[in-house]
């Protein structure tokens, strides 16, 4: 007995039919990745950090966010090994910080620090090949891909007088911070 070919052919179509839809979505997926490909690598939620990050993340958070000097010397002499302040080690930061800050008592370097960890953040292979996650993402982009949502978080999170230099050169040249996949805190530098 032949096979009804006429039934073979109709869900031969079907088939074509449902398969091309797919096959434009996935191409315009890939497009759009392409089109924009720093978005594929921010991410936003903390809850999608690894749990020492993410522990290290609400600890200096929190201490930046309440203006708690002494939880931040806390945190920090907790932490396996002194964070990089600017390019150099900084034997005690937080005094380092209340010399350097607007008003002499750290508050407003404590303010930038709780913005960019409100940012979206990156990972990334650090010098050792361990992952590094960094904040805001800002730090690791190129600022004229920025989509306009990404723009206003950039004003959201840097003092506006340093804005249009930053998106003219692409470059940022604010604070970032950065904390290892084991949880110890890297750096907080300006960039």
């Amino acid at each position: 007995m032949r096979p009804n070919t006429k039934k073979i052919t109709i869900w031969g179509r079907i088939a074509f039919l449902c398969a091309v839809p797919l096959l434009f979505l996935f191409v315009g997926q890939s497009a759009m990745a392409k089109k924009n490909d720093i978005s594929s690598k921010i991410h936003y939620s903390i809850k999608d950090l690894p749990p020492f990050v993410k522990k290290m993340h609400q600890k200096i958070y929190r201490a930046a966010r309440s203006g708690d000097l002494e939880m931040m010397r806390t945190i920090l002499e907790t932490n396996e090994l002194l964070p990089l302040i600017g390019d150099k080690l900084v034997r005690k930061p937080v005094d380092y910080w209340i010399e350097k800050s607007v008003g002499s008592d750290g508050l407003s370097i404590f303010a930038a620090m709780s913005k960019i960890l409100e940012a979206g953040y990156i990972r990334r292979k650090g010098r050792d090949g361990a992952a590094l996650y960094i904040w805001p993402y800002f730090a690791e982009v190129d600022l004229k891909k920025l989509e306009d949502h990404q723009k206003v978080q950039l004003y959201r999170t840097v003092p506006i007088q340093n804005i249009t230099k930053m998106l003219k050169s692409g470059k940022y040249s604010s604070y970032s911070l950065g904390i290892g996949e084991d949880g110890t805190w890297h750096f907080f530098r300006k960039n």
